[in-house]
C-alpha cells in the first residue's frame, strides 16, 4: 500500500490560476462554444432529417420533391459544419 499523502486540489483554486488567461480571450472561448453548439445541433439534426426522408420513400406516393428538399437541407448542413 502506498503511505503517501494524496493531496486534495480544489477545482476552484486551480481555477483561479488560469482565471487571467480565460478573461484574456474571452470573445474566442464564446465564439468556440457557439460553434460548438451549432455544429452538435447540425448533427443531431441531420439524422432526424435522413429518418424523415426515408420514411417518405417508404410510404410511396411520389413525393420526391420533399425527399429532394430534406436531402438538400442535410447536405447544407454538412457543408456548415
Amino acid at each position: 500500500m502506498y503511505s503517501k499523502k494524496v493531496e486534495k486540489v480544489s477545482f476552484f483554486r486551480e481555477f483561479r490560476t488560469l482565471r487571467p488567461h480565460i478573461r484574456r480571450r474571452r470573445g474566442a472561448y464564446i465564439t468556440g462554444l457557439i460553434f460548438l453548439v451549432f455544429t452538435d445541433g447540425g448533427q443531431i439534426f441531420s439524422p432526424r432529417l435522413i429518418g424523415r426522408a426515408v420514411d417518405l420513400i417508404a410510404e410511396g406516393g411520389g413525393r420526391s420533391r420533399e425527399v429532394g428538399r430534406l436531402m438538400l437541407i442535410v447536405v447544407i448542413i454538412a457543408l456548415v459544419i
